[in-house]
């Protein structure tokens, strides 16, 4: 059984990284556990002053739980919102995301009737991003109305690569043993 550190454990961890300090290294006389306790409850002991900590723990916590992070779901919403805008259509109208695509399929569907719909349907992958997924819009609007195809798994994996990728190149990231750092 793998035990997961909490929130304050891992950064308490990080902080100790980044100053490097070390509770085996603290000079005889001090009290090392409070100087660790002290330093993960963000106040700043005499003896790690100028370590940066404060900068560490308000980095930390906006990598960790930020509002601008992202996961494959946030990317799924936001590609169906961008999807109903590019047919007009939104989402709240509807109580399923089944229903949703459903819809978005009929409006597809009459938009082949047109001529150039090739060309139209081409710029909303390129507009939605679906073309750097690999996922046409077809098999985007399969996903929807069908959770449990193989579109929407392939959708699924494509969007959580693209969350793997941006994780790559973010500025904190999770090591091997749970540690978040540079």
């Amino acid at each position: 059984m793998t035990l997961i550190p909490v929130a304050g454990s891992a950064a308490l961890q990080l902080l100790l990284q980044r100053s490097q300090f070390s509770p085996l290294t603290v000079a005889a006389g001090r009290n090392a556990t409070a100087e660790v306790v002290a330093a993960a409850n963000g106040a700043v002991p005499a003896s790690m002053a100028g370590a940066g900590l404060p900068n560490s723990r308000t980095e930390i916590s906006d990598a960790i739980y930020s509002v601008n992070s992202v996961d494959a779901n946030k990317l799924k919403v936001n590609l169906t919102e961008r999807l109903g805008a590019e047919f007009g259509i939104s989402a709240d109208d509807f109580e399923s995301a089944s229903a949703f695509g459903t819809a978005i399929k009929h409006a597809l569907d009459a938009m082949k009737q047109d001529d150039g719909w090739q060309r139209r349907v081409a710029e909303i992958e390129r507009n939605l991003g679906l073309d750097e997924l690999g996922i046409s819009l077809d098999s985007f609007i399969n996903a929807l109305i069908n959770s449990d195809n193989d579109d929407a798994a392939k959708l699924d994996a494509a969007l959580r690569d693209k969350v793997d990728d941006d994780a790559q190149r973010a500025r904190f990231t999770l090591d091997d043993i749970g540690i978040y750092g540079r």
